[in-house]
């Protein structure tokens, strides 16, 4: 059996984001805590989750459509729906209340207008 070894520009790429992760935390510790106090924190998660991660996102992205337009609104998409999924799956009591509305409709707009936006695009398509 082979050893399992990481590559060293993969290693080198996680040790130098910790900074971004551990904001990632803090921020997302702090919403979850307004979210569980107050109604509009849960509208903040999806939100502050997909600006923060959307950057971070945009790099990926980038290589799988290099030839893409406004990639930023796809990055937020995919951001924002990953969170709100994971939210919803880490506050059972949040489900069918007026936090679903606010992350899917970021998501599923964002996503859309970066469909319209490259649409003529063979990299996109």
């Amino acid at each position: 059996m082979k050893s399992f070894r990481l590559d060293r520009d993969s290693v080198e790429e996680v040790i130098q984001g910790w900074p971004l992760f551990l904001v990632i935390v803090i921020i997302g510790s702090a919403v979850a805590w307004f979210a569980t106090a107050y109604l509009w924190g849960r509208i903040l998660i999806p939100l502050l989750f997909g600006v923060a991660l959307g950057p971070r996102i945009v790099g990926q992205l980038r290589q799988r459509y290099p030839t893409a337009k406004q990639l930023w609104l796809l990055s937020i998409g995919m951001a924002t729906m990953l969170v709100g999924v994971t939210a919803r799956m880490a506050f059972p009591s949040w489900q069918g209340i007026a936090f679903d509305l606010p992350w899917l409709g970021v998501a599923f707009l964002s996503i859309l207008a970066f469909v319209l936006v490259n649409r003529g695009n063979k990299d996109v398509v």
